[in-house]
């Protein structure tokens, strides 16, 4: 009667683990497949806009702490940000 018990079991076991590689091996497929997807459509971001990095940029700035306000003109170099 014990080996019984323990042979439906093991064979319950056996069953669900194939279950769920049959279902997520599809799901991951499809998972796969959409990435595949997106990376064949996204656009190569590191060469875009390469020629039209500004050297200087200028503006206003506001700080704002405790309520107050103050308002400065900034003066920023990209270049020389690493």
């Amino acid at each position: 009667m014990f080996e019984a018990c323990v042979i439906i079991t093991l064979t319950g076991v056996v069953a669900m683990q194939w279950f769920m590689s049959v279902t997520y091996q599809e799901r991951f497929e499809k998972i796969g497949k959409l990435l595949k997807k997106i990376q064949e459509t996204k656009e190569d971001k590191g060469h875009t806009h390469s020629s039209q990095k500004p050297s200087i940029i200028q503006g206003d700035m506001d700080i704002i702490h405790k309520g107050r306000k103050a308002t400065v003109q900034a003066l920023i170099y990209p270049k020389r940000f690493k």
